[in-house]
């Protein structure tokens, strides 16, 4: 198992039918294995959706689960 877990928009390419679905599957493993994790998004949706923690740079949306 990782130490830690950096997923770089991992639903960016998902079509919009699945990506609610697959979002939910990614929470349920990340609650189940608590992995330290950093997910980067542009997506201030889905950063609101993850995060437990949220860093902004500049216009776009930058955040930090912390599990």
């Amino acid at each position: 198992m990782p130490e830690y877990l950096l997923l770089d928009e991992p639903l960016t390419a998902v079509d919009e039918a699945s990506r609610g679905a697959l979002g939910d599957w990614v929470l349920s493993l990340l609650e189940e294995k608590p992995i330290p994790t950093i997910l980067v998004t542009h997506d201030g949706a889905e950063a609101k959706r993850f995060g437990r923690k949220i860093i902004q740079w500049k216009d776009e949306v930058n955040l930090c689960l912390e599990f």
